[in-house]
Formats: C-alpha cells, sequence, structure tokens
C-alpha cells in the first residue's frame, strides 16, 4: 500500500488533470447556446486550473520518488563503506 507512493501520485496526478478537463468541457457545454464568451472563460480558466492542480501533484510525486531513490542509493553507499547509521 505504501510502496513506490511517489509513482501514484505521479499517476494520480496525470489523472487529476484528465477529469478536470473532461469535467471542464462538460460544464462549459451548458453556456454553448446561452453566453458564448462565457463558455470560453470557462474553458480557459477549467483547464488551466486543472493543468496546475495536475502539474502540484505530479511534481510532489516526482520529489517523493527521487527522495526514495536518493535514501536506497545513500543506504547502499553506507552497507558498502560499513558506516553504521546513528539513528
Amino acid at each position: 500500500m505504501f510502496h513506490n507512493c511517489g509513482g501514484k501520485l505521479k499517476i494520480l496526478g496525470k489523472v487529476i488533470t484528465l477529469i478536470g478537463f473532461i469535467a471542464t468541457i462538460v460544464y462549459a457545454m451548458q453556456y454553448y447556446y446561452g453566453a458564448f464568451i462565457l463558455m470560453f472563460f470557462v474553458l480557459a480558466a477549467g483547464i488551466v486550473t486543472s493543468w496546475l492542480l495536475g502539474l502540484l501533484v505530479y511534481s510532489y510525486g516526482e520529489l517523493v520518488q527521487n527522495t526514495e531513490e536518493m535514501a536506497a542509493s545513500l543506504k547502499a553507499i553506507e552497507l558498502q563503506q560499513g558506516i553504521k547509521n546513528i539513528t
């Protein structure tokens, strides 16, 4: 469950972006006949917001994944050199 958290967060970032895009398009379609200009504002704001939220979650997942890789590399170096971990 808690293995490969960074990869799962990256997938979640992609899913958030995709669902946000689809929800934005569906929500903007209700303004197609009435307020055509408002539809473009809803589309622009929704797509940018979805992209930014997805990018934020994806970036955090990348950060977590890189941190896990660095911790594993440091652990291997410690074992190779025989350094004991104080903590």
